[in-house]
C-alpha cells in the first residue's frame, strides 16, 4: 500500500491539472499509474501529448507492483480534508480502496479500476541537450501568460527558449527576456500550466528523444514533463519587436506610482473587463490613460514624459495586455504614436502590444482628474502565504466607492427585468409549440382514419365479382 500526507497527494495532482483528458475517448487517460519499484515510487500521468511524471523514494513496507488510481476518484477522496491527515492506496486488477487516517478516525473508500498493462508507457527521457539555467525558468510564467491558447495556432501554443531568449505571443502581444537561457539549439515548451509547478530558484535539465516521434522532457527535482515536438517554424518574432525605442516618448513609473495606477485604473469605467479597451492621450508633455466613451470618458493623469513636447496625439490598445505587463514588473512605458506598437519594459523582460485600430475620440479642452475613493488597509492586517514555487503577479485591492453598490443593484435589477422578459418571451414560444403540436397530432390522427376509411373500401372493392 502506498502511503502519504494528504498534503503531499494535493502537490502530485497539482502538476497533473495540465493533461486535457475532460473529453478523452480513452478511459485508461482519466487514471494515473504508481509503479512501485525496489528504490522509487514514480506516478505517472499523460494524455498522449503530454506526460507527466512524479518520482518519490520507496520508503515503509510498500510492496513492489505497479497500479492505476482514477484521477477523479483520488480528488475526490482528498476534498475536504485536512491537510495533517494521511492517504494510503491499496488496488488490484479491478478494485482498490483509499485508505484516510483523519483526527484519529480512519475510513476506507472503494474505487474500480483496470488492468495497468493497458496504461501508454512514456518514451524514454534520451540526450541531455542542456539546462535552463534560473533566469530563465523565471521567465516561463510570465511568457506563458503571453502565449496563445488557440488550439488551431499549435506553434503559438508554446514558450519559445532560445539561447538568448524567452519568447512567447499570442499575435496581438509579444514578450521576450534577453539573456543567456543554458541552451544550444532552440525549443518549444508547450503553454502549459505545468510550467507553473518549476521552481524558480533553481535551473532545469533539458532532454531530447529523436526516436520514432520526436519528444522532449524537462526534469526538476521530483517531476519530470514530457511532450511531442510540434510540426512547424516558430515566426521571426525578433522582426516584430521595434528598434530604437529610446528615441520615443517614454514613461517611467516608481513603485509608489505602479501601486497607485493599479489601484485607480480598476475604476476609470469600461475597465472592468479583461479585454476592455483603453488608451494614452499625449498633449503638450503630458500624458493620461484614458478610458470611457463620450461624457463617461475619463482621465488618469501618468507620471511626466522623459521628452516632454508640444503638440498632441493618442494611442489606444487593450487594456488587459497592458495590466498584466504592469503587474509582472513592467516599469516603463514607450510609445511612438497611434500606429506603432507600445512597448512596456521592465527588468529584462520586454512586452509589445498592438494598439487598437479605432476613430479619434473627442477630447476635452482640459484633463480633469477623476475623483477616485481608497480604501484604508487594516490596522492589523493578515499575514500573506509567501510560496516559493512562483512568484505570480500580485494585483492591488482596489477601493470601493460610496455610489458603485446603488449602481450595481440599479444594475441588477435591470438585469433581473431582462431575465423576466426573456423568459416570457420563452413561455410564449413554448405555448405556440404546444398548440401546433396538438394540431399536428390531431391531424395525424384524422389521416389515420382516413387511411383506415381507404383500406376498408379498397377491401370492398377487391370483394366484388364481375
Amino acid at each position: 500500500m502506498l502511503t502519504l500526507s494528504i498534503k503531499h497527494w494535493r502537490e502530485i495532482l497539482r502538476g497533473f491539472r495540465c493533461l486535457k483528458i475532460s473529453k478523452t475517448t480513452l478511459p485508461v487517460l482519466t487514471y494515473v499509474r504508481v509503479l512501485i519499484n525496489i528504490d522509487t515510487v514514480t506516478v505517472t500521468g499523460t494524455d498522449l501529448g503530454q506526460t507527466v511524471t512524479y518520482q518519490l523514494p520507496r520508503t515503509g513496507e510498500m510492496g513492489i507492483g505497479e497500479f492505476l488510481v482514477p484521477i477523479k476518484d483520488l480528488q475526490a477522496a482528498l476534498s475536504r480534508r485536512s491537510a495533517k491527515g494521511i492517504l494510503g492506496i491499496e488496488a488490484g486488477p479491478e478494485k482498490g480502496t483509499f485508505h484516510i487516517e483523519e483526527d484519529g478516525s480512519v475510513s476506507r473508500i472503494p474505487f474500480a479500476t483496470i488492468d495497468a498493462v493497458e496504461f501508454p508507457e512514456p518514451s524514454p527521457l534520451g540526450e541531455q541537450v542542456g539546462g535552463l539555467v534560473v533566469h530563465a525558468v523565471q521567465q516561463l510564467a510570465p511568457a506563458l501568460a503571453c502565449a496563445s491558447q488557440d488550439p488551431t495556432r499549435e506553434i503559438l501554443n508554446a514558450v519559445r527558449v532560445e539561447p538568448e531568449a524567452v519568447v512567447a505571443t499570442d499575435g496581438w502581444r509579444l514578450f521576450h527576456a534577453e539573456g543567456r537561457t543554458g541552451i544550444v539549439e532552440a525549443f518549444s515548451l508547450p503553454a502549459s500550466v505545468f510550467l507553473q509547478e518549476f521552481d524558480t530558484t533553481k535551473p532545469v535539465a533539458v532532454y531530447r528523444n529523436d526516436e520514432h516521434v520526436q519528444s522532449m522532457a524537462c526534469v526538476q527535482g521530483p517531476w519530470t514533463y514530457r511532450w511531442q515536438v510540434p510540426v512547424g517554424q516558430f515566426p521571426n518574432w525578433s522582426a516584430v519587436v521595434p528598434k530604437h525605442t529610446d528615441a520615443w516618448q517614454a514613461v517611467t513609473f516608481s513603485k509608489d506610482d505602479l501601486h497607485q495606477l493599479t489601484v485607480n485604473l480598476a475604476k476609470l469605467p469600461s475597465l472592468s473587463g479583461k479585454n476592455a479597451p483603453a488608451g494614452l492621450l499625449l498633449r503638450n508633455g503630458e500624458v493620461a490613460l484614458w478610458s470611457g466613451d463620450g461624457e463617461e470618458r475619463q482621465f488618469h493623469p501618468l507620471a511626466p514624459l522623459s521628452r516632454p513636447e508640444h503638440g498632441q496625439f493618442w494611442t489606444a490598445f487593450n487594456f488587459g495586455y497592458v495590466h498584466q505587463a504592469l503587474n509582472w514588473g513592467a516599469t516603463r512605458l514607450c510609445l511612438k504614436d497611434a500606429l506603432s506598437p507600445l512597448v512596456l519594459r521592465g527588468e529584462n523582460r520586454e512586452w509589445v502590444v498592438m494598439p487598437l485600430r479605432m476613430e479619434e475620440p473627442q477630447w476635452p479642452a482640459t484633463l480633469e482628474k477623476p475623483r477616485l475613493v481608497t480604501r484604508e488597509a487594516p490596522t492589523h492586517p493578515r499575514p500573506v502565504r509567501h510560496v516559493a514555487r512562483v512568484a505570480k503577479p500580485v494585483v492591488a485591492n482596489v477601493a470601493v466607492s460610496e455610489e458603485e453598490p446603488q449602481q450595481a443593484a440599479e444594475e441588477l435589477v435591470a438585469e433581473a427585468s431582462r431575465v423576466r422578459e426573456a423568459l416570457k418571451g420563452i413561455v410564449r414560444d413554448l405555448s405556440a409549440l404546444m398548440k401546433l403540436g396538438k394540431d399536428v397530432l390531431r391531424e395525424r390522427a384524422g389521416l389515420k382514419k382516413e387511411h383506415a376509411a381507404l383500406k376498408r373500401s379498397l377491401k370492398q372493392l377487391r370483394e366484388i365479382n364481375i
